[in-house]
């Protein structure tokens, strides 16, 4: 755990490095995925008890992370960035995993987290009917 913890800040002060070009937008979208990352390993076997999960400043990275339940399975979430700085708008993971969420959730979300116009819209396309 404190590996992880010491690679995921380096990894992020790595990312405060770029100067606005394309190797700088590359390294912030790689520090996006490792946070995500290090949320989806967290809660891979946890038993699907919340019907969602909001981590502000998840790791203190800057970023709030959304997980809802991982359709068909008992454990594990799928993790959303609400606020990516970089392309692309829409992060997930695991990135082919599906997921549904019902609508006072949706709404209970959309409270808890600042959610870009994207990600709002990606979770709207989710909500059961």
């Amino acid at each position: 755990m404190m590996m992880r913890t010491i690679i995921l800040s380096l990894v992020l002060m790595l990312a405060g490095c770029g100067n606005g070009n394309d190797a700088g937008k590359e390294l912030e979208a790689k520090s996006e995925y490792s946070v995500l990352q290090g949320l989806e390993y967290d809660y891979r076997q946890r038993e699907q008890d919340k019907p969602y999960v909001v981590e502000k400043n998840a790791f203190s990275s800057g970023y709030d992370l959304i997980g809802v339940p991982k359709g068909g399975s008992k454990q594990g979430y799928v993790w959303l960035i609400a606020n990516p700085s970089s392309a692309p708008a829409i992060k997930q993971m695991p990135k082919e995993a599906d997921f549904s969420i019902n609508k006072d959730d949706f709404a209970a979300i959309e409270k808890s987290a600042l959610l870009t116009p994207a990600v709002r819209s990606y979770l709207a396309a989710h909500v059961e009917p």
